[in-house]
């Protein structure tokens, strides 16, 4: 049962950061006035958008699950604060509810164990 559970929030997360991560990338009118209105240069969101990709990505491999997890932690802690620091606290519940599907994801593959025994 942990494995199906573990698979689904996989898909699941990892869906949402590759439509996300693709949206930045491609240089979308939506993230541009997002990261606009927080007052970042767009380079900035090409970076995020390429942590986003690469960290779902990394979810699928069992072996490095826990990497992606912890990579994409970092991006939504640091999305939830800079919301917060621009004054959108309303922006940042969809983070945070993926910043702890992360942190399950990341517990759920064994966070923190030896890459030699994953």
């Amino acid at each position: 049962m942990r494995n199906i559970v573990t698979w689904v929030l996989s898909v699941v997360v990892a869906a949402e950061f590759f439509l996300t991560g693709f949206a930045k990338l491609s240089d979308r009118q939506v993230m541009f006035d997002v990261f606009r209105s927080t007052g970042y240069p767009n380079w900035v969101m090409h970076v995020a958008g390429s942590f986003e990709l690469f960290g779902a990505a990394l979810l699928f491999v069992p072996r490095f699950a826990f990497v992606g997890a912890g990579l994409l932690t970092c991006v939504m802690a640091g999305t939830i604060v800079s919301h917060l620091a621009h004054g959108q606290p309303e922006k940042s519940g969809p983070a945070l509810a993926l910043l702890v599907l992360c942190i399950a994801i990341g517990t759920l593959r064994n966070w923190g164990r030896p890459l030699a025994q994953a």
